[in-house]
């Protein structure tokens, strides 16, 4: 699972390199064997072991000139054991006593005082080191990225530090790679990370998973901590059962912490994802493969669960914008949606990894080395999505300390905003990565108090992007019965100019195939809008904008008579448009809406699905609830006015659950108002209107919110007795 470490290449192994390393280094008098053995953990990348192996070799030749080249790798040692000092000192000895350096001299010496953030250093070296190579070498695209980089930290540096941040110390690091800090949904003093360290339990391994006990890797375990007593407790791992020789990963808890996500795999191209189900006192029942569209052989990485209802991951699948990509699906049901590419204004062609989504579900942090933008390698970045406009803003450096000139990676927020937890190799890691925690000047409760849609962002990326609405050939059974399904889904529109929009004019297609296949089909659009539109005039303009899009329907040649309108105005909504005292922007996107049904169904080979919005428990309004269950049979409305124009009378605002309704071969509006279950509970209110000098009101009966006539009535009599009293009585 740690994609940003270099798989361990594969070497012959002389025999004389099985002896222990405290063996190796007692053989002072053999320098040359030290220098050879120093070599091979320097190529294997051990360079802890190779650090140890040179610095004897180096004392052994106390009274002779070193090869300026073996002071090199040893310098390069102690950068990748994080002591950039060191490297300078080692390496500005070798300028100094040298006339003829190798170059990497030079870059490394960038790379230390890189390290330092002393950015105005490490460009002096940077630029020496390209003054020395030849103009095709491989490094020269990279060092001008550090360039880059050391630029925007010279701007970052002046800038307030929002955090101050800490190692959590020898109790939870290692001098190892600790690393995927997830913080426990249900304890605040709990934290769990991943740690490929000397105890896990497969031990050392190399690419391939197999037993390296010189020139191997540790794989990674999970493990767990608590604060008690004010302080971080000695690492605890997690059961023998969940660690396996193979890289284990901690990914993610679901929302009550009963279901732990983790990777399993040996190396990229062959783990899978499980999930896991815990207890109260977290012992592993039988975890089982995520069924999802992830595959860690197409490049999927990193993951994040929001809600239990979006994964936003990393990825190296082929069609991202280049490097790793931030992606995103949606869980409908038990499946999960085909994965999407959260855009060019996310992605970059550099690397975008280890996501987190926070509690807002529109605020996402992520880690990226796009060097137009950070300061080391992998910065920590911060974009937030606007419901209004679709679009996520562009994405923020979070600044110093939280980043460094190194690798920050797997940021996350705890519970009450105050902190946040990441790892990190800088210079103050103990050694690889480690764990670190920001404590925030100001507290982030705007992304972490708050509590949305499961369906935040994803739900207006689906709908700017549907891919659902597409005639699907099915064969059933008889091979020459072909069967076509459906998908209809609601409109979406920001103003009136903006019903017919490109999506929208997608799925209007869609509905338009379905009416052609069946001539006896029909549809009845209802207009929905948030509570911005004027009470009074509300009702005419939502059917206003469903007239447009009734017309986009009679241009393609569906009949008028097929097409039946409503304007339902704001009286319905399904989301709040106001929550936790200030306006819902994805609660407001999601009212203004025109709904699509049909009826009147004759051809057996036709299926039709109709999509309802998918709206959070945390953010539904009851009205839109209750309306669709209350209108789902027999309804009851009475009728006050047919009118080819706006109504201008009192009745509509005066009365519950005013309708404006029409059929687009009629250029008639029927205006009615109230909606009762029973025909005597609707005859007694139209009986009030009337004494209130109401004269033209009657009762209208609807089944499954299509109005009926009296003629059409018998025919639904048998399924609803109540129509009997419609049937006989008399206006």
């Amino acid at each position: 699972m740690k994609k940003y470490q270099n798989p361990i290449p594969q070497w012959i192994i002389p025999l004389f390199l099985f002896v222990s390393l405290s063996t190796g280094l007692q053989a002072q008098n053999n320098p040359k064997e030290l220098l050879q053995q120093a070599d091979l953990f320097f190529e294997n990348q051990k360079f802890k072991q190779a650090k140890q192996y040179y610095q004897s070799y180096i004392q052994s030749q106390a009274d002779k000139k070193i090869d300026p080249d073996v002071l090199l790798r040893s310098a390069i040692c102690s950068y990748r054991n994080n002591h950039p000092e060191e490297t300078i000192d080692l390496l500005n000895e070798v300028v100094t006593d040298n006339k003829k350096v190798n170059p990497k001299t030079y870059l490394y010496l960038g790379k230390a005082h890189h390290a330092n953030l002393s950015f105005q250093q490490a460009v002096k070296h940077y630029k020496l080191y390209l003054a020395e190579v030849k103009d095709n070498n491989a490094n020269r695209a990279s060092i001008r990225d550090a360039i880059r980089r050391c630029g925007n930290g010279l701007k970052i540096e002046v800038q307030d530090k929002p955090a101050l941040v800490e190692n959590l110390g020898e109790q939870i690091n290692s001098e190892y790679n600790d690393f995927a800090p997830v913080i426990s949904p249900n304890f605040t003093n709990k934290l769990y990370f991943s740690s490929a360290r000397s105890t896990s339990v497969g031990g050392l391994r190399d690419a391939q998973g197999r037993r390296d006990n010189i020139y191997g890797k540790y794989s990674s375990d999970m493990y767990f901590t608590t604060i008690y007593e004010g302080e971080w407790t000695a690492t605890t791992s997690m059961s023998t059962l969940l660690n396996t020789p193979r890289n284990d990963v901690i990914l993610d808890f679901n929302s009550d912490g009963s279901v732990l996500y983790f990777y399993k795999g040996y190396n990229l191209i062959s783990g899978e994802v499980f999930v896991d189900t815990f207890n109260t006192e977290e012992e592993r029942l039988f975890p089982t493969n995520l069924n999802s569209p992830l595959q860690a052989e197409k490049g999927d990485g990193r993951i994040d669960v929001f809600k239990d209802s979006i994964i936003v991951f990393d990825s190296r699948r082929t069609g991202g914008n280049g490097g790793s990509d931030l992606y995103a699906m949606v869980k409908r049901g038990e499946t999960w949606s085909k994965p999407q590419n959260l855009g060019n204004t996310i992605n970059t062609a550099y690397d975008e990894t280890t996501p987190f989504v926070a509690a807002d579900g529109k605020t996402l942090y992520f880690s990226s080395n796009d060097s137009r933008k950070s300061i080391g390698g992998m910065d920590i970045f911060k974009s937030v999505y606007d419901f209004e406009t679709g679009e996520w803003s562009i994405p923020q450096n979070v600044g110093l300390p939280l980043n460094s000139a190194q690798d920050d990676l797997y940021f996350s927020l705890s519970v009450d905003g105050l902190q946040g937890y990441f790892s990190s190799n800088r210079k103050e890691s103990l050694g690889g990565n480690d764990i670190f925690v920001a404590y925030f000047k100001q507290v982030q409760q705007a992304q972490q108090a708050a509590t949305v849609a499961p369906y935040t962002f994803m739900d207006q990326i689906q709908r700017n992007n549907n891919t659902t609405n597409e005639v699907q050939e099915i064969v059933i059974q008889d091979s020459t019965l072909i069967q076509k399904t459906y998908e209809i889904e609601p409109l979406y529109y920001t103003d009136d100019d903006d019903v017919t929009n490109p999506q929208n004019i997608d799925r209007l297609n869609t509905l338009i195939r379905a009416l052609k296949d069946d001539p006896n089909l029909e549809t009845l659009l209802s207009c929905h809008s948030d509570a911005s539109d004027p009470s009074q005039f509300g009702l005419y303009f939502a059917i206003k904008r469903a007239e447009k899009a009734a017309e986009y329907l009679q241009k393609n040649s569906i009949q008028a008579h097929r097409i039946h309108l409503r304007g339902v105005g704001a009286n319905y909504p399904i989301a709040q448009n106001i929550l936790d005292d200030r306006p819902n922007e994805m609660g407001k996107q999601l009212n203004r809406r025109i709904d699509i049904d049909v009826f009147n169904q004759s051809n057996a080979n036709i299926l039709i699905h109709i999509n309802e919005p998918n709206v959070s428990q945390f953010m539904v309004d009851p009205k839109g609830t209750q309306y669709k269950n209350k209108t789902k049979g027999l309804t009851y409305r009475v009728q006050v006015a047919t009118l080819k124009q706006m109504y201008k009378g009192n009745l509509l605002k005066e009365h519950d659950d005013p309708l404006i309704e029409r059929n687009m071969a009629s250029k008639n509006y029927q205006y009615s108002v109230g909606l009762f279950n029973s025909y005597f509970e609707a005859k007694q209110f139209a009986n009030e209107l009337k004494r209130a000098g109401n004269t033209n009101v009657f009762v209208v009966a609807s089944i499954g919110g299509q109005q009926i006539s009296k003629e059409e009535a018998p025919k639904y009599s048998n399924i609803y007795p109540d129509l009997l009293n419609f049937i006989n009585a008399n206006y």
